[in-house]
This record gives C-alpha cells, sequence and structure tokens, in this order.
C-alpha cells in the first residue's frame, strides 16, 4: 500500500471511529476487511502526520519517525487509564460507575472554572495596581 493512501485512510479511519457507536468498532473493521491492528497503524499515520509532505519513503520509515512520538502517547493514555482504574476502584457499591465518574468530571470542571476566576481576578487586581504606580 503506497504510504500516502495509509495515511489518507488513516484519517478516514479516525473520522468514521467517531462516528461508530460504542462497541461496534470491532465489527465494523471486520465489515471493511481491516485488521484492528492494521486500523491502529493507519490511524496513528493519520493522527501524527500533519501533511503528505511530511510523509517517509515507506509505511515502516514513516511509523519509525513518529514511532518516539506515539510511544509517549501511547503512555500517557496508559497513565490516564491508569487513574482511571484507580478511580473506579473508589466507586460506592450499587452507583453506575458512568454516572459516578461524570460527576467526578463536573467536579473537575467546577474546580477549574473557579480557578480560572480566581486567577483572573489576581490578573485585574495586578493591573489595577500597576496602574496606580503609572498615574
Amino acid at each position: 500500500m503506497a504510504v500516502e493512501t495509509a495515511w489518507r485512510l488513516g484519517q478516514r479511519l479516525i473520522e468514521r471511529r467517531a462516528r461508530t457507536p460504542h462497541g461496534e468498532w470491532g465489527a465494523y473493521l471486520g465489515t471493511v476487511g481491516i485488521t484492528e491492528r492494521s486500523a491502529r497503524v493507519y490511524m496513528t499515520m493519520g493522527r501524527q502526520i500533519g501533511s503528505a509532505a511530511d510523509l517517509g519513503p515507506s509505511i515502516r520509515a514513516t511509523l519509525a519517525e513518529i514511532g518516539e512520538g506515539a510511544r509517549a502517547a501511547e503512555a500517557e493514555r496508559q497513565a490516564r487509564d491508569d487513574r482511571l482504574a484507580v478511580r473506579l476502584e473508589s466507586c460506592p457499591v450499587g452507583v453506575d460507575p458512568v454516572v459516578y465518574l461524570q460527576g467526578l468530571l463536573d467536579k473537575a470542571d467546577k474546580l477549574h472554572a473557579e480557578n480560572v476566576a480566581l486567577v483572573e481576578k489576581h490578573n485585574r487586581q495586578a493591573e489595577a495596581e500597576r496602574c496606580k504606580f503609572r498615574d
């Protein structure tokens, strides 16, 4: 398969994956005749390569060039999954884990918004102080 074709296929698979209902990705790949491993390779190329001009001379060479970035991203995903697993272990019995995690995300969003508001307030106060000294 030509490198550019693999890259374009990866971009299309990324778009398709976003539209595929949960749990149906493997079945979809089976209908189009692509293994999950191949799909991951093509999708990695689609995510990591910005334009056709950035492609290597072969799929293997292109993957080698982006390998370090892909390994780092995979390590981050694994760390995120590990943190999620720890959070799920603290889910109270009888509570839907998805609802529990959504609650945690809502709390995190609220804390983030409060922190942003505090930083903005601090910046306004600092600017007011600077204006006093300029006058």
